[in-house]
């Protein structure tokens, strides 16, 4: 298991400064979920074990033509790992259902999405809104961009 120093490491690499997709793979190791990340994570206050982070929905056409996410498909989620390894550029996770994560840099059809998202957070969001999604304290979304 990687030290947590080494996880926090990677996790700020990947997700915050490289830009990440993640990828949940059943017990046999067949994919179930692809989605790039938000550009937040943080573990739980009261359950070290448990990160959370915010996987992106497809974005949608806005009424003037850009591109827009409807925030309540963009929500928080937990992984809850009982094993963390460093592999290379990647971050691998055993999950507590039996299923496997990695965590890694985003691919071409992410990465678009990705881009698409901080295009969105920069230019429509306010401040405080940005905060409020990186804190990733909350399971819904009110307001605008619901």
């Amino acid at each position: 298991m990687t030290d947590v120093a080494a996880a926090s490491a990677a996790l700020q690499r990947l997700i915050v400064d490289d830009g990440a997709e993640l990828v949940v793979a059943g017990a046999d190791g067949t994919p179930v979920y692809t989605a790039p990340l938000a550009r937040a994570w943080r573990v739980d206050d009261d359950d070290p074990s448990c990160l959370w982070l915010r996987p992106l929905a497809a974005p949608r056409p806005g009424p003037d033509g850009t591109t827009v996410f409807a925030l309540n498909q963009c929500r928080r989620r937990a992984l809850v790992a009982t094993g963390l390894h460093v592999d290379g550029a990647e971050l691998r996770l055993d999950l507590a259902t039996g299923q496997h994560a990695r965590i890694r840099r985003t691919t071409d059809a992410t990465g678009a999405q990705l881009d698409a998202w901080d295009t969105f957070v920069g230019a429509r969001l306010t401040a405080d809104e940005e905060l409020d999604l990186d804190a990733l304290a909350e399971d819904s979304w009110t307001g605008r961009y619901a």
